[in-house]
């Protein structure tokens, strides 16, 4: 079954209820897959560490960098949301410098015969 949500501006804090998000899909017995992409229309894709749109991504994990100074540069770290893909695959997005938006959806997890 492929139930895909509308396109969600992705920022630091969106984290929260992206995690949520993905934590429902799991809890249904599904794998996680998200769509990230250039425009909030959802019709343009961001592209991935490898070159390639993240579309239908399954995902491994996401992280989130809160904002730190730090010591050594004395400068800035600004928040971002950092996924790795089950492909290997990475992808970054900080609050300030990029735009982009995402739709998360669950693909059923097949039955296993032993």
């Amino acid at each position: 079954m492929y139930t895909e949500n509308m396109a969600t501006q992705l920022t630091s804090d969106q984290y929260s209820n992206l995690n949520e998000e993905l934590a429902q899909i799991f809890s249904t017995n599904q794998y996680p897959y998200i769509n990230i992409y250039d425009d909030a229309n959802g019709t343009s894709y961001s592209m991935d560490s490898n070159g390639n749109q993240i579309a239908g991504k399954q995902v491994d994990s996401i992280t989130l960098t809160s904002p730190y100074l730090d010591p050594e540069t004395n400068s800035m770290t600004q928040p971002s949301v950092s996924f790795s893909f089950t492909d290997g695959s990475k992808f970054a997005c900080v609050d300030t410098t990029h735009t982009h938006w995402y739709s998360v959806y669950g693909v059923p997890v097949p039955p296993r015969k032993f």
